[in-house]
């Protein structure tokens, strides 16, 4: 099971970091007792806004997913970047993506989580150029990928050519 932590008009989440510790641990229980595996959490938040709160806000969301994962019995947490800022550069947009992406990658490096990044057509994190960008300027940390396949036609890419190139970091998959 994926539990969703996304913030959308659509959809409110299944669990989040502001929940308390029995809550998670009770969806913990109620998984295992019913013989499921609980895979992530889909911590989809945008980490590109020009007020630096909300930045900051987006980045305390994830690490509570982040803190919550252990809970919840899954050592995965996926993310995704968010679009483009208005009003400002790409590169700056860029540049704000991955002052967040990488908090929460040493907050999950540190509790033994693994962040899987889901590249969006709509975001700043959107195809396998980008993708490959994003994984080079965080190297040091232990990022992954969690592959939505519905989005790959969407972006223009070949899947055989994707999995290729980045099988080995794929550790969560959305088939749709």
């Amino acid at each position: 099971i994926e539990l969703n932590a996304e913030l959308a008009d659509w959809t409110k989440p299944h669990v989040s970091g502001e929940m308390d510790r029995k809550a998670l641990a009770d969806i913990r229980l109620l998984a295992q007792d019913n013989g499921m595996g609980i895979s992530s959490i889909s911590a989809h938040r945008s980490m590109v806004f020009a007020e630096s709160a909300a930045r900051q806000a987006s980045v305390d969301y994830i690490k509570g997913c982040i803190d919550a994962a252990e809970q919840v019995g899954t050592d995965i947490v996926h993310i995704l970047s968010g679009p483009y800022a208005e009003g400002v550069s790409k590169d700056q947009s860029w540049q704000w993506m991955l002052d967040s992406a990488r908090q929460c990658a040493q907050h999950a490096d540190d509790r033994h989580v693994t962040i899987a990044m889901e590249p969006v057509g709509f975001a700043v994190v959107a195809n396998m150029k980008d993708l490959q960008r994003f994984l080079e300027d965080l190297d040091q940390y232990n990022i992954c990928i969690n592959l939505d396949m519905a989005h790959l036609p969407v972006a223009g890419e070949d899947p055989p050519q994707w999995i290729r190139t980045f099988g080995q970091r794929v550790v969560h998959t959305h088939m749709k």
